[in-house]
Parts: C-alpha cells; sequence; structure tokens
C-alpha cells in the first residue's frame, strides 16, 4: 500500500464508524465479543483489554437484554486504523507539520437527509432504555450511555456551534443528566440560556465518526467549531442534518442521538454519579446535575453506541486510550503550549 493509500484509508476510517470497523477488522484489531452482560461484564471485560498495550476495538454484539442488532464498541480511538499507539516524538513533529498543511477548517455541509434519521422517536414513543445501558463500574451510580459521545450546543450570541464529550447518565426513559464541569465550553453556553430564563438547546450523539470523537474531546479556541476542525482533519465537509426539534447540527451519519432542551437546574435537576473516573477513584458523590428533557430521539437501523469510559491509569492500555498518549493529542497540546508562548519546547509525551 502507498503511502496516499494509506492516507485515504485513514481519512476514511475517520469518517465513518462503519469504515472504521470494517477497515479495523481487516487489520485484525477488531474482537466481537457475544452475550456480555451491560450490567458490569461489559466494563470488566474492557478493562481487560487495557491491559494490552494495544488495546483491540471490542464490539459487543447480542448483549443481554438489549435489541439484538444493538451493538457497542469501545477503543475506537486508540485503533491503529486512525493512529492510536504511534508513540515517538518524530511521528509527533511530523504530525504537526502535516496538520499545519493540510488541515484548514471545513464548515459542515447541511443536507436533508442521513442515516440518523432512519429512525425518530417523538412525543410518548421517546424511549432512551431503548438502547443498551451500560453500568460500567461497580460503584457507579446509574447506566453511563454517554462516556465517548458528542454534545452538540450553540451560542446563541455567535452562533458558534461548539462539540464536547461530557459524561452521560441515564435518569428514565426521557431523561438524562449531562456533567458539565464548570468553564467548559458546553457549559458556558448553556449558562448563557439560563441568564435568559431560557432551557438550552442540545444533542447528544452516542456514536459517531471517531474524528468527531476524537475532535470533541480536544481543546480547541472558543469560536471554532469542532465540525470545522474535524472537516479539516479528513479533508471534507461533516454532513449535518437540522434537527427537528432545535434545529442544531446532528452529523447525518451519526448512529443514535437524543435531542431536547436543558433547563436551569433550579428548575430541573436529577441526583448523577458517583462515577469511575480517570484518575482510578470515584472523585465525587452524588450530586444534583442538570437534566436534559429529551424531545426526540434519532437512530439507525441496527444502531452502534461508542464508549470509552475512564480506566485506572495504571492500565497498560490507557497509555494510548482516552487519557493517554496518543499522536494527534501530543501534536495537539504541543502546538497549544508553544500558541501560549512558552519558549524552547523540544517535545511533548502525553500520558
Amino acid at each position: 500500500m502507498s503511502a496516499s493509500d494509506g492516507q485515504d484509508r485513514k481519512a476514511e476510517a475517520l469518517g465513518d464508524l462503519r469504515a472504521f470497523l470494517r477497515i479495523a477488522e481487516e487489520a485484525g484489531e477488531v474482537e466481537r465479543v457475544t452475550g456480555a452482560d451491560p450490567e458490569l461484564e461489559m466494563g470488566a471485560l474492557y478493562e481487560l483489554s487495557l491491559e494490552r498495550a494495544q488495546p483491540p476495538v471490542l464490539l459487543f454484539e447480542n448483549m443481554v437484554g438489549a435489541a439484538a442488532n444493538h451493538r457497542i464498541a469501545v477503543n475506537v480511538r486508540s485503533a491503529r486504523v486512525v493512529g492510536g499507539n504511534t508513540g515517538g516524538l518524530d511521528l509527533v513533529e511530523a504530525y504537526r507539520a502535516k496538520a499545519r498543511k493540510t488541515s484548514a477548517p471545513i464548515p459542515p455541509a447541511v443536507v436533508k437527509s442521513g442515516p440518523i434519521l432512519e429512525n425518530v422517536m417523538s412525543g410518548n414513543e421517546v424511549n432512551a432504555r431503548a438502547f443498551p445501558m451500560p453500568r460500567w463500574h461497580a460503584d457507579d451510580g446509574g447506566a453511563y450511555i454517554g462516556t465517548e459521545c458528542v454534545v452538540i450546543t450553540r451560542d446563541p450570541d455567535s452562533g458558534w456551534v461548539n462539540l464536547g464529550t461530557y459524561r452521560t447518565m441515564l435518569v428514565d426513559e426521557r431523561t438524562v443528566t449531562v456533567m458539565m464541569e464548570p468553564g467548559k465550553h458546553g457549559d458556558a453556553i448553556r449558562r448563557k440560556y439560563w441568564a435568559r430564563g431560557l432551557a438550552c438547546p442540545m444533542a447528544i450523539c452516542l456514536g459517531q465518526a471517531p474524528v468527531l470523537g476524537a475532535v470533541a474531546a480536544s481543546t480547541l479556541p472558543a469560536g471554532l467549531s469542532e465540525y470545522d476542525a474535524a472537516g479539516g482533519r479528513i479533508g471534507r465537509p461533516i454532513e449535518v442534518i437540522e434537527g427537528l426539534a432545535t434545529g442544531l447540527p446532528i452529523p447525518a451519519d451519526g448512529e443514535i442521538v437524543l435531542e431536547g432542551r436543558m433547563p436551569p437546574p433550579d428548575e430541573a435537576s436529577a441526583p448523577e454519579g458517583p462515577f469511575g473516573e480517570w484518575p482510578g477513584y470515584y472523585a465525587s458523590g452524588t450530586r444534583p446535575e442538570a437534566v436534559l428533557r429529551i424531545e426526540k430521539i434519532y437512530h439507525r437501523n441496527d444502531p452502534i453506541m461508542t464508549a470509552q469510559p475512564p480506566a485506572r491509569p495504571t492500565l497498560p492500555g490507557t497509555y494510548f486510550g482516552t487519557a493517554g498518549t496518543s499522536l494527534v493529542r501530543a501534536a495537539t497540546l504541543w502546538d497549544e503550549i508553544e500558541a501560549a508562548g512558552v519558549p524552547g519546547v523540544k517535545g511533548v509525551w502525553k500520558m
């Protein structure tokens, strides 16, 4: 395979979850797991996978209590086919140089339809319990359906669309909590709506192209949409539809999307947590958290949820997974450090 063919293949894998799974399986990076229980067993198998320095992509199928055609994929961003587990400062420097040449932002393209519209739940049909409900750690306070999700909001002043990854816990059929730390872009946006006495329009994608998961978990400057950054990374626009309830741009090839509004916490909240976090322990207990009131749910005929729950940082696989070293994250952090004016940087390695 030529270098250009390899780059094209990587862009294809980054830009489409199902293409990613096909390419990763062809490369021997996928392990299919049949019959696992979302109640703790999947979490245990996921942690066992992280005992390998290069963890496989686990694709959970025919899960206990879940519809037979629903699946969950973990370890997506750490796969070699999308640039995971590629160490060495020389590779980081090479990526930075390439990114500067080829990653000019490309805005998303609004389309009229897409696979995400294959099924739409509205009104009394809305039921978030229709999907797998994993409880990843023994002391978690509930089913965390969003651990590698994309939370979409729009700034009411500028129209800037932000994508972030925030842990999302199921409350009931029509309600989820979204835990946003103070100061995060999504939190700043929702507070603007709350200050005006409004509920914040919000959409949560629970399965999406790997590039969207990567940019949503990164730190971009305020005002730069992750959609634009993702388009630049794969060399084409991300296709989006306008949400039927909020008008927010939703990935047209997303797998599962919850759409609705988040009222101010003094109007509606629910107990959230605890949740086993990336340091390897529980950083907080149960506390009230703002909730998303779901107005519509979109999903593909055979949806794939993406997940990347935190795990103990001493596990070898975490060095290259959600909280660890990766080519893209190290390169991005290096750029950010230099942009902040730190002189004489010789290298950046993110653990």
